[in-house]
């Protein structure tokens, strides 16, 4: 997925470091001044994948209307590529068969998760598995949004720092590959669709709940397939 060491260095660079966080946009990798890392940890006793979510609004939703099955464990963590929030992390990642990262598709989402992943390779050499939003969500979004509701009405504008940072992203990774061609073509179009407008139960019929964790779970099967697990 990597470009070059490079590259990312100046991705990472752009948001300060652990020690002397920078916002970008608005938008905080790290920890801020209070130090306080929060995690919303919904684990039953056995589970068949972990999802760290980056998001809280999607989790609830989901916990709700009873979509999130018994057999996934959730982490929640506004910062999960904080080396202090990966510590905390590493047991359970380490308990879990296999664990996807889902986020906005946005620039800075997607930082949070190659972040994040590098950090977590480092220390289990596992890997964290993408699960969106990607090509396969946005033709999910269409098939299930309500009568008179398009997908264009829950896409956003990307900034002009989100648009720099896209280019750097770029340069750093391989973002189509990450995220698939029509999200690539959307993002390097200007636009993102976050999380909230891709799981909102007021805009879509019911069912787009469960799509998602369905979903989740063939990511998590062709990664085992292509290792031979």
């Amino acid at each position: 997925m990597a470009r070059g060491v490079g590259g990312w260095a100046q991705v990472v660079s752009t948001f300060g470091t652990p020690k002397r966080p920078r916002s970008y946009d608005g938008e905080q990798l790290w920890l801020g001044p209070s130090g306080w890392h929060c995690l919303d940890l919904r684990v039953p006793r056995k589970f068949t994948f972990l999802m760290i979510c980056a998001k809280s609004g999607p989790v609830r939703w989901w916990w709700a209307d009873r979509s999130l099955p018994r057999d996934v464990a959730v982490v929640g963590a506004p910062y999960p590529a904080d080396p202090r929030g990966v510590h905390i992390l590493q047991p359970l990642y380490r308990l879990a068969p296999a664990a996807v990262f889902l986020g906005d598709m946005d620039p800075f989402s997607i930082v949070e998760y190659v972040e994040i992943r590098r950090l977590l390779l480092a220390a289990t050499g596992r890997p964290l598995l993408y699960g969106g939003i990607d090509d396969a969500w946005l033709g999910a979004s269409e098939r299930s949004l309500k009568r008179g509701v398009r997908l264009a009405q829950v896409s956003i504008a990307l900034s002009k720092r989100e648009k720099a940072l896209v280019k750097r992203l770029e340069r750093a990774i391989d973002l189509e590959r990450l995220v698939g061609r029509r999200a690539y073509s959307m993002l390097r179009s200007g636009y993102k669709v976050e999380l909230e407008g891709a799981t909102n139960p007021a805009l879509y019929r019911r069912g787009h709940g469960r799509w998602v964790f369905r979903y989740l779970r063939s990511v998590v099967r062709r990664a085992a397939k292509g290792s031979g697990v």
